[in-house]
């Protein structure tokens, strides 16, 4: 799963129930499709006249037959959300689609891979408009370079890297940006363009560790930002599949694990993550690989959607989908 959107049904502002709910995805094979989310009821039954239940092909022994017919019953009812594709939209890019965006009109959507970006209508799946082209007539012109940036006291080799921003989103009403680098969250004000209003970390303790993240290329990992539709929520995604929930007015943080149980793995209490701190005089072994013990780096959740107006989301971890609903 590359990239997801949350959105209401066509012509509709509020999605008020799950039917009406469409989500567009993208795949590493470069396909953009369209889902539409609704409920699905499952139910375990037993109480079966045959063992191995409806459908069962055991062998009706004279014994069996002369046993009375019993009712199934229903032991457990639960409902799930589930999706089904409703339309794809492919054959616009060769490379792998790095992020698509949804227009607020509901009716229209962007998708982007390394050198292109083309404009979709949600109803014409066979046919987009290329906007943005920067691909080189010659493939081997294109070359991709990091400049040494010289020693100072607050930078090193890896400074341009980490603070190379890898997504960005508006808030609904178009006065705030929520902009996503490798280490923090920053909230932007567009009437303050010096500085952020507020900044956060995301997995801070990874900055002792940058030469070998430089060296796995997880260093050059993108992930997503979303912002909920009243503004007063953004969250991004790390490793080990968790993505964090930070309050933008006050200072609640969540940390979930995209999983059937997102709660099993809950935010360090901040006296431990004290530790991983970098000190004046070095940085301790210790902390460092007790800072780096668990992580999985080929767990990322690097893609996230908050619906515009429901308080719901959707992240894409490895090969599923998982909706959290609050």
């Amino acid at each position: 799963m590359s990239n997801c959107n949350l959105q209401g049904g066509p012509g509709s502002k509020v999605a008020k129930t799950p039917s009406d709910l469409l989500l567009t995805c993208c795949n590493p094979k470069a396909v953009v499709t369209l889902d539409q989310v609704y409920e699905k009821k499952v139910t375990s039954m037993s109480n079966f006249n045959l063992q191995g239940g409806p459908g069962s092909k055991v062998a009706k022994t004279p014994s069996k037959l002369m046993q009375p017919l019993r009712l199934p019953k229903v032991t457990s009812s639960e409902v799930l959300l589930a999706a089904r594709c409703k339309r794809v939209y492919s054959n616009a890019h060769t490379y792998h689609i790095n992020s698509i965006s949804v227009n607020s009109d509901q009716e229209t959507f962007l998708s982007a891979d390394d050198l292109r970006v083309n404009l979709w209508h949600m109803g014409v799946s066979g046919e987009s408009f290329n906007i943005v082209d920067i691909k080189p007539n010659n493939m081997e012109d294109l070359t991709e370079a990091f400049e040494e940036v010289e020693s100072q006291a607050n930078k090193s080799f890896f400074s341009e890297i980490i603070a190379s921003i890898s997504d960005i989103t508006f808030s609904k009403d178009g006065r705030y940006i929520l902009s996503r680098d490798y280490m923090t969250l920053k909230l932007w004000d567009i009437n303050k363009e010096n500085a952020p209003v507020a900044t956060y970390s995301t997995h801070e303790h990874l900055r002792a560790r940058l030469c070998d993240l430089y060296e796995n290329d997880s260093i050059f990992d993108k992930f997503d930002a979303c912002m909920n539709g009243r503004g007063d929520a953004i969250a991004t995604g790390s490793y080990n599949n968790l993505f964090r929930v930070f309050g933008t007015w006050n200072q609640n943080e969540t940390t979930m694990e995209a999983s059937r149980d997102p709660m099993r793995k809950r935010l360090q209490d901040k006296s431990k993550t004290n530790r991983f701190a970098i000190r004046k005089n070095g940085v301790s072994k210790r902390a460092i690989s007790e800072a780096e013990q668990g992580t999985d780096y080929a767990s990322k959740l690097l893609h996230l959607a908050w619906h515009p107006e429901a308080n719901v989301i959707a992240a894409a971890a490895s090969n599923s989908l998982y909706m959290y609903c609050s």
